[in-house]
């Protein structure tokens, strides 16, 4: 792992996952839209939230801010391996308020218009701690509505870019496997962070 701010040479934006990677997503998320109601979808988004939140919050700025480049994980683009944790969180929240908006108008019975594009929703180098604020509004946002949602098993679909046409539940299924995944990125984010602080500290030393 490395951090800095000289940028490594990454694939682009979107360029998606490898073949029996994305077989592998496809069918886990057939698995879980299958094995689980509304009620355990939420738990499952909020656990990984609580995590998340609970890993960052602490955070002093420097290290909030700092961008580390990690090894690929399942389910992560390559393109998103140079991070810093603001910047997961601030992508969470641009796929999250994506995500609420595609679900509200599912369950509306209306054509979300937009189309999902992976390369949209990438954070900034710039991403800060208000970030993390914001996050937790969102979160509470989900926790207060999503019981409030008619049928999750919607007639009108919208289609992601990896796993085709999604109801609703689908929709909200894959927000909680979409923060765990981020949940575990943030974990190796922090822990290259503790390598290069021991790594900075004893160069100092010597």
């Amino acid at each position: 792992m490395s951090s800095g701010f000289e940028s490594p040479l990454l694939a682009r934006p979107g360029a998606g996952l490898p073949a029996p990677e994305l077989l592998f997503s496809q069918w886990l998320l057939a698995f879980v839209r299958a094995t689980s109601s509304r009620a355990s979808a939420l738990r499952r988004f909020l656990r990984e939230a609580r995590r998340i939140c609970r890993l960052v919050g602490p955070l002093e700025d420097g290290v909030g801010g700092r961008q580390v480049l990690v090894p690929r994980l399942m389910g992560l683009e390559d393109s998103s391996r140079f991070w810093s944790p603001f910047m997961v969180v601030q992508h969470l929240i641009i796929v999250d308020s994506n995500m609420f908006r595609i679900i509200t108008d599912l369950v509306a019975g209306r054509p979300h218009p937009d189309e999902a594009r992976i390369e949209n929703f990438k954070p900034s180098p710039t991403a800060g701690r208000a970030c993390l604020v914001v996050f937790e509004q969102l979160v509470a946002e989900f926790v207060a509505i999503v019981p409030q949602w008619p049928n999750l098993h919607t007639q009108c679909r919208h289609a992601h870019p990896w796993f085709g046409p999604l109801d609703a539940h689908g929709w909200f299924c894959l927000a909680g496997i979409h923060h765990a995944i981020h949940r575990r990125q943030l974990e190796r984010i922090l822990r290259g962070a503790v390598e290069t602080s021991f790594s900075d500290s004893a160069v100092h030393t010597n």
